[in-house]
């Protein structure tokens, strides 16, 4: 998604990257807005969100997450 967002990669990844882990029931360090009212003005086609989940999935399979989480 780094095409559609015009700020640096590391703002980005450290973003995303506390969100997920808050999302999963880690420390809640993420300081940014909820996704739906932060990203309403950009328009996101159905295949980068399609590429987005199989990466996310590839991810969790690497790394051994438990299904109960993968779900």
């Amino acid at each position: 998604l780094k095409q559609v967002f015009q700020i640096p990669q590391e703002h980005i990844t450290a973003q995303q990257v506390d969100f997920m882990v808050a999302a999963l029931g880690g420390p809640d360090r993420y300081c940014g807005r909820n996704p739906q009212d932060a990203h309403t003005h950009i328009y996101i086609p159905e295949e980068m969100w399609i590429e987005r989940e199989k990466h996310l999935k590839a991810a969790f399979v690497k790394v051994d997450c438990p299904q109960d989480i993968q779900d």
